[in-house]
This record gives C-alpha cells, structure tokens and sequence, in this order.
C-alpha cells in the first residue's frame, strides 16, 4: 500500500498537469476565431503543438498507470520534458493573440481554476485515507493535510487577488500559476510522505 499511496502522488502530479493542459486548450479553440489574420494563423500553429504535446503527455500517463514508485519518478522527468514544451507553445499563442487581453484572462482563469480543483481532489482523498489511521500515524497525517489545506488557502488568495485584478501581464499571470504549482507539488509530496509513514 505505501508503494501505491508513492504511485498515487505521481498521478495526482500528472493529472493536475494534464487537466490544466486541457483547460488551457479549451480556452483557446473557444477564443481563436476572435484574432486578426496573421495572429490567428500563429495562434492556429501554436494550438497545433500544443494539442500534440498534451496528447502525448496523456498518452504518457495511460502507458504509465501501472508503474511501480521507481519507474514514476523517471516517467516524471520525461513528461516534464513534453509540459515544458506545451507552456512554450502556450506562449507563442500568447504573443500571437495580444489584441484579446480578456481572452488571455480568461485562460489564465480556467488554469486557475483547475489547478484549485487539483488541490481540493488531493486534500479530499488525503482526508478519507486519513480516517483509516488512529493515533499519532493519524495524526502526522492530519499535520501533513492542514498544512497541504493551508497551501491551498494561500495559493487560492493569491490567485483571486490576482485574477481581480485583471490588469497583469500573462507573465505575472502565468509566474503566480507556476508559484502555486510548485506549492502544491510540494506539499502533496509532503502529504504523501505521511501517508507512507502512516502505513509502515
């Protein structure tokens, strides 16, 4: 079980990445037909490469489900390899559709969005395991998911504060995205580094 709840932190990683991707490519096929020309036939190249490369990023994972902790850890830095090239082709469809400000927020919104759902799924499946724990193993865990919950809350208020605004740049947008990643990669690993103690 503790090699799974290792597995699980993996997927819960790569399925916050993909369902971002997706949300960012809905986004963008609702809103491209709104660009000028040129910008829209860039932006038409960019969605191209970026449909490609979260396709091959959830080809990835189906390959991958059944994969032990080890192989995860590998698979990890290779579709880290297929996301970064999707955020480059995000920018590209960025710099070509500069003239739809609302339509980069509203992008950056559903990202948002998704990556708030990514934290919810974690801490809501984090607390049910934690039910079938007593004692300090439950209550390490319990530490692990306030912390994880306190993340969130943080993350959340920054991206709401943010999103307010609505005056940013999709630089500062897309560096308030990455931030609150990073929080929660950090703090689901630390939640699942519990969870493994909790089960030994």
């Amino acid at each position: 079980m503790a090699k799974e709840s290792g597995v699980h932190a993996y997927t819960e990683w790569a399925k916050g990445r993909l369902d971002e991707m997706d949300a960012t490519v809905s986004s963008m096929e609702a809103h491209i037909k709104e660009l000028q020309a040129r910008g829209q036939a860039n932006a038409e190249a960019a969605l191209a490469e970026m449909k490609a490369k979260r396709d091959a990023f959830s080809a990835e994972i189906d390959k991958s489900r059944a994969s032990g902790e080890a192989a995860w850890a590998d698979i990890v830095a290779q579709m880290q390899t297929n996301w970064t090239a999707f955020e480059s082709a995000t920018k590209s469809y960025m710099d070509s559709a500069t003239e739809v400000a609302e339509h980069n927020r509203q992008t950056w919104q559903a990202r948002a969005e998704e990556q708030m759902k990514s934290w919810q799924a974690s801490l809501d499946q984090l607390q049910n395991a934690a039910q079938e724990f007593s004692g300090e193993r439950k209550a390490d865990l319990e530490n692990a998911i306030d912390k994880m919950k306190s993340e969130g809350d943080s993350a959340r208020a920054r991206i709401d504060s943010l999103g307010q605004a609505g005056t940013e740049s999709w630089s500062a947008m897309m560096k308030a995205l990455s931030e609150s990643r990073a929080a929660f990669e950090k703090a689901n690993a630390a939640a699942f580094e519990a969870m493994k103690r909790a089960m030994k």
